[in-house]
């Protein structure tokens, strides 16, 4: 996962930025599950909206046996036209997760897998090596 991680965040540096890892999860995506169009904010489970300082987001795809599950970009300055990716197993996916809408289509055969990642431009939010 690291080694992941670091050559996401060399891609990024060809940009001009210092990003450090924030986030790395696995995540599963039955059959009917959707993510509805969103930018990467979250809330503080008091229902306040808590908007981190990540600076880009990836997804690498773990498997590819599935239907639907496309990452979508709604239209924007950048993307005119909105932007559907259609998912292969071991690709990687970088965007500006706070700059781009996206969503993810209902998966409607086999279970989807990916591993989404956050990347973030204030070393105070990188992810501890050993969380307590």
């Amino acid at each position: 996962m690291r080694r992941i991680e670091y050559l996401c965040i060399a891609e990024i540096g060809k940009y001009g930025l210092n990003t450090f890892p924030e986030q790395t999860e696995i995540m599963k995506m039955d059959v009917g599950t959707e993510i509805p169009t969103h930018i990467d904010v979250y809330d503080d489970f008091n229902g306040k909206e808590v908007i981190p300082k990540s600076a880009w987001a990836g997804v690498l795809y773990l498997n590819e046996n599935y239907k639907g599950g496309k990452l979508r970009f709604e239209p924007a300055e950048m993307l005119p036209m909105g932007f559907e990716y259609t998912p292969c197993a071991r690709e990687m996916v970088l965007f500006q997760g706070m700059e781009f809408h996206h969503s993810v289509s209902k998966v409607y055969r086999n279970t989807r897998y990916t591993m989404p990642m956050w990347f973030t431009t204030d070393f105070k939010d990188i992810r501890p090596e050993y969380p307590n």
